[in-house]
């Protein structure tokens, strides 16, 4: 389990831990296709670009922009998360208390200042203090970066205490993080056959659409095949495409908001009290397991009543009380209140009967059988011998 995470989901709010605002301003996908990127996103996907360039072509997708930015081939193509802050010398300062390790140093930049650092799955995470401030908007827009990790429970720290960022929701496979921008998601991955396809890549971006059927309708029409068909997940419909460089990208309507039922969203008689009411009531010391419900309500025995000497004295009759009580046993008397000679009689009496014998006389006679009979079986033997010494003997 992770720190922090419960068994069941939940929903949190809430402001980043620092005190400056991070907001996800770019999601760069590094790419030496540029040109064949930028066709497929902004003719195939319908998305209109803000700003191009042969190295940097910026889309509109909302307050989060996606970005391409251009490398040589053969270079790793990967991405970079960038984070805008207010003031990067007290968020930098801000998160060296909080353990964060960079890799380079502050530079100034003519876009402005920069800075780098790598989760735990070696992404490049930018933290930059733009010159100008940057609106993208647009449709679809960019609502969420998902990163898919081994290392499930290091990646949640790196965003959540390294970096600062407020847990929207949780799951044991699933973390939500809130910008100002796209959200963060961290997803756990798994070798399941069920699983979508965009969890098997390091990141995946995800779009949102207001109605997914009809964006896939049109997608068709222009010619532009769905990997994956709308589906339905526990995070909303979703639906696939691939771009040029072989990535997968996630186009989804939100989940939409079931209303509770008309007996759960009815209000009590007083919402400040809250009414609490124990399931069973809990078990005293030196109480009886049994089910109160298999009972009867007064399921314990009238006590006894006591017997007084009064009662005892009745001797099987009723007494006053009404009670019934036993037959009562005399006490045997002592040998002293006997009469005379009752001792002497029963001497005699005793003078015909055999004594028993005790327990360790037994075994001695039959050990002195055992001794006869060898004495006997061993002088059967002797008058041979007796016999021949007589003969010499003459």
């Amino acid at each position: 389990m992770v720190p922090g995470l419960d068994d069941v989901g939940r929903k949190r709010g809430g402001t980043p831990r620092g005190e400056e605002s991070v907001r996800l301003m770019f999601a760069m996908r590094y790419s030496s296709e540029v040109e064949r990127m930028t066709a497929f996103y902004r003719d195939s996907l319908a998305i209109g670009t803000a700003s191009e360039s042969p190295y940097f072509v910026e889309f509109k997708t909302g307050m989060t922009s996606y970005a391409l930015l251009a490398i040589h081939p053969g270079e790793t193509v990967h991405f970079e998360l960038c984070f805008a802050v207010d003031d990067i010398d007290a968020s930098i300062a801000e998160m060296r208390a909080r353990s964060m390790e960079f890799t380079d140093e502050m530079r100034e930049q003519p876009f402005g200042k920069l800075i780098h650092m790598r989760d735990p799955d070696g992404n490049v995470v930018t933290l930059l203090q733009p010159s100008r401030p940057s609106a993208s908007k647009g449709e679809p827009h960019l609502a969420a970066l998902i990163i898919n990790t081994w290392d499930f429970g290091r990646t949640v720290m790196f965003y959540r205490d390294r970096l600062g960022l407020p847990v929207l929701a949780e799951t044991p496979r699933r973390v939500e993080f809130g910008t100002d921008g796209a959200r963060i998601t961290v997803h756990a991955r798994a070798e399941r056959p069920d699983a979508p396809a965009h969890t098997k890549q390091k990141i995946a971006c995800a779009f949102e659409v207001a109605d997914l059927e009809a964006w896939a309708s049109k997608m068709e029409a222009r010619g532009t095949p769905l990997v994956t068909e709308p589906t339905e997940e526990a995070f909303g419909l979703y639906a696939e495409v691939i771009d040029p460089d072989g990535s997968l990208v996630v186009f989804r309507e939100p989940a939409s908001v079931i209303p509770p039922p008309a007996v759960a969203a009815k209000d009590f008689e007083d919402d400040r009290t809250p009414r609490r009411s124990g399931i069973r009531k809990p078990l005293k010391k030196r109480s009886k397991a049994v089910s109160r419900v298999a009972m009867k309500p007064q399921y314990k025995e009238k006590a006894k009543p006591r017997r007084t000497p009064a009662a005892a004295s009745t001797n099987g009759k009723s007494s006053e009380n009404g009670t019934h009580a036993k037959k009562t046993v005399r006490a045997k008397t002592v040998r002293s209140a006997k009469p005379a000679r009752t001792r002497v009689a029963l001497r005699s009496a005793a003078v015909g009967r055999s004594k028993a014998k005790s327990a360790t006389e037994r075994p001695r006679k039959s050990e002195r059988r055992t001794i006869e009979t060898r004495k006997r079986a061993v002088a059967s033997k002797r008058p041979v011998k007796r016999v021949a010494t007589a003969g010499r003997g003459r």
